[in-house]
């Protein structure tokens, strides 16, 4: 990634991913999100719901997760929703489809009080309600967590 990132002159965010299957790798994710951060030197755009999703998927403590990763490389957050029935296999799915949870805001409360974030993107990608409101709503209570942290 550096090699790229040197030939465009441009720098890269890696993103955390939801995943399905447990890689059962040497490293845990944290580790390895920091092994490449470290190695080829790009900042993180943290999605917080595909990681409130993974911590149930896999059952581990998304606020230990935010502990063990360089948030200092957090360049910009991600913030979405699932809707009811977004599940297969017994595992929760990133639709990005509803409103924000409470859980993902609570992880943007976490890691605003750590380290605010220099940006943050509403995603929905499905299911868009007629008149916004829904996603008015999300904006407002998102900044109203981050100008509480930030004052």
């Amino acid at each position: 990634m550096q090699a790229v990132q040197d030939r465009l002159g441009r720098p890269f965010l890696l993103e955390n991913i939801t995943y399905y299957v447990d890689p059962r790798g040497g490293l845990s994710e944290p580790q390895f999100i920091t092994e490449v951060l470290e190695r080829s030197d790009c900042g993180l755009l943290l999605d917080l719901n595909n990681l409130a999703l993974n911590a149930i998927n896999h059952d581990f403590d998304a606020q230990e997760f935010l502990a063990e990763i360089p948030l200092e490389r957090v360049i910009q957050v991600h913030l979405a929703g699932n809707g009811p029935g977004a599940s297969a296999g017994g595992m929760l799915l990133d639709s990005h489809d509803a409103p924000v949870g409470d859980d993902v805001f609570h992880l943007l409360r976490v890691l605003a009080e750590r380290n605010p974030p220099q940006g943050v993107l509403i995603e929905r990608d499905d299911r868009f309600p007629d008149d916004f409101q829904e996603i008015m709503d999300d904006l407002t209570r998102a900044r109203a967590v981050l100008s509480q942290e930030m004052s």
